[in-house]
């Protein structure tokens, strides 16, 4: 037959003095704080990223319409290349195809795309070359940012 062991049930049971309190009320508070904390750093993670992708967007942007109009120029007539030259968006396009054209394209998608942004051509002569050197410049949250592409295109038709 067996006995029970007078060993364990002689000794008392200690009990946690909080088993059935739950948590403190400055435990809480403490959660709440810290939880409040990364909460809000999070938050402007987040939005720093927000700004940094949209800021790139807008870069990307601008290199694109600054590379279609130096590859648009590159195409035009030699003899045209004058009525191109000392453009700026701000301004209406030149009077003269393809420069009314192309330059009231490019205004209006500059307007589109990049609502703070204008471009800006500028033609340098020589003597059996030109530099053609496109500016689009634009303002984001990092401030006043810009693209510039030029290129040399030869003078001999």
């Amino acid at each position: 037959m067996k006995t029970k062991s007078s060993f364990s049930s002689n000794i008392p049971r200690l009990a946690s003095p909080r088993s059935e309190e739950g948590f403190s009320l400055v435990e809480v508070l403490l959660s709440l704080v810290l939880l409040t904390i990364v909460m809000l750093l999070t938050v402007n993670l987040m939005m720093s990223e927000i700004q940094g992708n949209h800021s790139g967007r807008s870069f990307t942007e601008a290199t694109s319409i600054a590379t279609d109009m130096v590859e648009k120029l590159m195409e035009v007539d030699y003899t045209d290349l004058t009525d191109f030259d000392g453009y700026d968006t701000t301004e209406e396009p030149p009077g003269l195809e393809p420069a009314l054209s192309y330059c009231g394209e490019w205004r209006q998608w500059i307007r589109n795309e990049l609502p703070r942004g204008y471009g800006e051509i500028d033609i340098v002569y020589e003597t059996n070359l030109s530099r053609i050197e496109v500016l689009v410049r634009f303002e984001d949250a990092a401030g006043v940012r810009e693209v510039k592409l030029a290129t040399m295109r030869n003078n001999v038709l």
